[in-house]
C-alpha cells in the first residue's frame, strides 16, 4: 500500500534511480551496487 502511493507520487525505486545516475555519468556501478539491495 505505502508502496504504490510512493509510486504514485512519483518516487522512484533505488535501483532505477542509480541506473539512471550511472548512464548519466554521475556514479558508478560499484556504488549502486554498494547501497542497493540484490534481493
Amino acid at each position: 500500500m505505502l508502496k504504490q502511493q510512493a509510486y504514485r507520487e512519483g518516487v522512484q525505486p533505488l535501483r532505477l534511480s542509480g541506473a539512471k545516475r550511472i548512464s548519466e555519468g554521475l556514479t558508478t556501478i560499484e556504488e549502486v551496487m554498494r547501497v542497493v539491495p540484490l534481493h
